[in-house]
């Protein structure tokens, strides 16, 4: 279990990326992309956008209340425990399993607990040029490429993490 130390959880509040009002706006930065998202909500958006996705994280709340969203019908949907401030096993290799052919379906993976970092094993693991979603509480969605910049992004702030 990652375990993210106390001190460095406001590190992971300043947005990683771009920030869009919509949808529409990512769609428009983004025409020929296929996305994952971490969060209900921006999730949500995800879903009604009709935009290509390939994971999808949710925990059903969005700040701190029950969000539940209509999970499409085509989706595989795994569920982990990852508990708050923490990346579990169960959460990466998830990911793992959720990106390792690109070309199988949709797959949710549906957190008991807390997605909010999510983010990190799906820069390490998702497909180069993929989008990563997530919101960013009262100003849009972050946008985040995957490529080797934004890897090395990822495993800089796993440091910030301890292995227990």
């Amino acid at each position: 279990m990652l375990t993210l130390l106390p001190q460095y959880r406001s590190l992971f509040s300043k947005p990683f990326g771009p920030i869009f009002s919509d949808m529409e706006e990512v769609h428009a930065a983004y025409p020929d992309h296929i996305f994952c998202s971490v969060g209900d909500v921006v999730t949500e958006q995800l879903f009604c956008s009709k935009a290509p996705w390939k994971v999808a994280i949710v925990d059903g709340y969005t700040r701190r209340n029950r969000y539940l969203i209509d999970i499409p019908a085509d989706a595989s949907v795994l569920t982990v425990d990852n508990p708050p401030g923490c990346i579990s096993p169960m959460l990466i290799a998830a990911v793992q399993e959720a990106v390792s052919d690109w070309r199988k379906k949709h797959t949710v993976i549906n957190i008991n607990g807390e997605e909010d970092l999510a983010l990190l094993p799906l820069l390490l693991f998702a497909q180069s040029g993929t989008v990563l979603l997530y919101g960013q509480p009262n100003e849009g969605i972050v946008t985040l490429v995957v490529d080797d910049t934004s890897r090395k992004l990822a495993y800089e702030y796993l440091q910030y993490f301890v292995d227990d």
